[in-house]
């Protein structure tokens, strides 16, 4: 399986994710959709994702082909280390204030910097991806941060050349996912994560107003859900699905 055989550059679109399920009859296994800006950008949960800021990179991957994965739940985690690292070689250092959180937000210290939302379309798999690269979106409920403002007086790169980076990383981890397996994945998450042992806050539902339960991060299950200890269960147990906050239950 590889990406990036075929490259769609758009104006605008309202999200690139749905230029993809719109059209993804006619468009090849891996192509990458990469669009100016997007009226009505969207994150995980229902979030709308600010993408009306040129010189960011808001692009989608169509995976027809999944018989490379094991199980699809290792695709978020295994999309978070190829896009942080991604990051990384556009910065040119790695000095760990690059973090991840579940499943697969990357941000910078405490404030966000990319989004990854994986979405099914019948049998195949739409993979949006959100970079602030000139600017970062002001938002009220949380800190967000852009590559310009962290890569000090180094040239803040194109949006096409950061995808090209991407697909490169991207093929060559499919090739070490084949022959090695997760486990990889797995560890260079954990190395990276933002809350590991830490207590977070877990939202199991799709609305912000859904009651949040505290719980203790233990790390990623061998399929990538992760592993909780939520407050007042005697048992560990894994989670798939939910937004994650880091720190503990006001009150």
């Amino acid at each position: 399986m590889h990406i990036g055989t075929q490259i769609v550059v758009l104006d605008e679109v309202s999200s690139t994710n749905d230029y993809v399920r719109t059209n993804v009859d006619e468009l090849k296994d891996g192509v990458v959709v990469i669009s100016r800006v997007q009226s009505s950008g969207r994150g995980r949960n229902t979030k709308k994702w600010v993408s009306s800021h040129e010189g960011n990179l808001y692009a989608s991957v169509l995976i027809k082909d999944i018989t490379w994965l094991e199980m699809p739940t290792h695709l978020p985690i295994f999309c978070a280390v190829v896009l942080r690292d991604t990051i990384i070689k556009v910065r040119g250092n790695d000095d760990n204030e690059i973090l991840l959180k579940w499943p697969n937000d990357i941000h910078y210290k405490d404030a966000k910097l990319s989004g990854i939302l994986i979405e099914s379309s019948g049998k195949n798999l739409i993979l949006g991806i959100g970079l602030n690269i000139a600017c970062a979106p002001k938002l009220t409920d949380k800190k967000t941060a852009s590559l310009a403002q962290i890569m000090g007086s180094k040239k803040v790169p194109l949006p096409q050349e950061i995808i090209s980076i991407f697909i490169e990383l991207f093929n060559k981890a499919v090739g070490a996912y084949t022959h090695n397996g997760f486990k990889h994945f797995i560890t260079e998450w954990e190395k990276y994560c933002a809350h590991l042992n830490k207590k977070v806050c877990i939202n199991e539902g799709l609305e912000d107003n859904t009651p949040l339960k505290g719980a203790l991060f233990l790390g990623l299950a061998k399929d990538g859900g992760a592993r909780l200890k939520v407050e007042g269960e005697a048992t560990e147990r894994v989670v798939y699905y939910g937004e994650i906050s880091i720190g503990e239950l006001n009150g």
